[in-house]
């Protein structure tokens, strides 16, 4: 089933469902030995949903759940952060090497990657050690207790609520990030956004033309704020091997100029991030929430309604169908409204131009009275003469 509530449902059993299905994904994910670190972030991204629907539903769990539910699964999160890090590193790293306007700093990146590398070997074998049963074991109980969470009838205005809080979590975010100018508060903003974009997501259906646009905008501030953040934990990287990049006699002069870029590039990345940031959350948070309700109330309505009649042509066929055949007659046409405002006009004209006096004409250019041709009636006829 997709991580959207379904306008056949009702809203209690849709969150039960999308939180069940999102579990068991990440369980599926987190117990899988092909790919461990496709797995981590497999489960890392289903935590993040899940918890996105937490905070959908807040209002109809209560504070007291909602703060143990997310805090438990943010420290699973959390167990799993550190070998997502070195990959999203290598990642990064990768993608400068490809660069056109790094490939002066060469040298460097090559130094850099290796040491990526190392570092993700260790923290996949500490992964190893902090033992993923135990995490499985953890997933396995929210599972349970997932199950049997009672979830009282509620109207869809407590989850417009839910959406309405996050929205306006994520404007006060960007107006901080504006002011500070800072990577960290960049990247609590991110984590509104996407908190933002995945309640969209789950709202899709209610009307999607108006929906999707704001999901592919937030996604795209998401991507450029997710890049930034990576290239700011590439120089803190640089920062924490200082020394050994500095021994190097080949690499020292090329740290500074490095840092530098890799500064422009954040920069860069923050103001389109902003920018985009400014549109999405261009509405108040109240007024977009109450606009959510009125679209789950209208396609709701919609719904019983597949049989009905959108053009005029097929209300005409069927008219015509039902009705019983009758003669035909032809009507003449009548003129439209501007041809008759056009014959009132010239009307109006030929009465007001003076009357020119006409000199007499002669017999030969007079015109020929038109003789009307009238056929004689038939003689009557006598009646027959009697006999006698």
């Amino acid at each position: 089933m997709p991580y959207k509530l379904l306008l056949s449902e009702e809203i209690s059993p849709a969150i039960r469902r999308i939180g069940h299905e999102q579990l068991i994904r990440a369980r599926r994910e987190l117990s899988s030995t092909q790919n461990i670190q496709a797995g981590v972030h497999k489960t890392r991204s289903c935590l993040k949903r899940f918890r996105s629907l937490l905070r959908l539903a807040r209002p109809m769990l209560g504070e007291t759940v909602f703060r143990k539910e997310n805090k438990r699964h943010r420290d699973i999160a959390r167990a799993l952060a550190q070998p997502r890090q070195a990959g999203a590193l290598l990642e990064t790293i990768t993608k400068l090497e490809q660069r056109d306007d790094f490939s002066h700093f060469l040298p460097l990146i090559t130094e850099l990657k290796s040491l990526i590398k190392k570092q993700k070997k260790e923290t996949e074998n500490e992964l190893e050690l902090i033992s993923l049963a135990t995490l499985v074991e953890t997933l396995d109980a929210s599972i349970e207790r997932w199950k049997k969470r009672p979830f009282d009838t509620v109207s869809f205005e407590s989850i417009a609520h839910g959406f309405g809080q996050t929205y306006d979590r994520g404007r006060k975010s960007l107006m901080i990030a504006i002011e500070r100018d800072d990577n960290f508060y960049m990247h609590e903003w991110r984590k509104d956004v996407q908190q933002t974009w995945r309640h969209m997501q789950i709202l899709t259906l209610i009307w999607p033309e108006d929906i999707m646009p704001r999901i592919r905008l937030a996604r795209e501030i998401s991507k450029l704020l997710g890049t930034e953040n990576d290239i700011s934990d590439l120089e803190r990287f640089m920062q924490s091997n200082k020394k050994r990049l500095k021994k190097n006699k080949t690499l020292k002069p090329l740290y500074k100029p490095f840092r530098s870029a890799l500064r422009t590039v954040c920069r860069d990345l923050s103001l389109h991030a902003v920018e985009r940031g400014r549109r999405l959350y261009a509405f108040e948070a109240t007024a977009l929430s109450d606009a959510m309700t009125v679209y789950w109330k209208t396609s709701k309505a919609l719904q019983p309604m597949p049989n009905v009649v959108l053009e005029l042509s097929n209300i005409k066929e069927s008219t015509k169908a039902n009705s019983p055949k009758s003669p035909v007659r032809e009507s003449t046409p009548q003129p439209s409204a501007l041809e008759r405002m056009r014959a009132a006009n010239a009307a109006k004209k030929r009465n007001a131009e003076p009357k020119q006096k006409t000199k007499p004409t002669s017999v030969a250019d007079k015109p020929s009275p038109i003789v009307k041709i009238v056929p004689k009636a038939p003689p009557p006829q006598r009646p027959p003469e009697k006999e006698e």
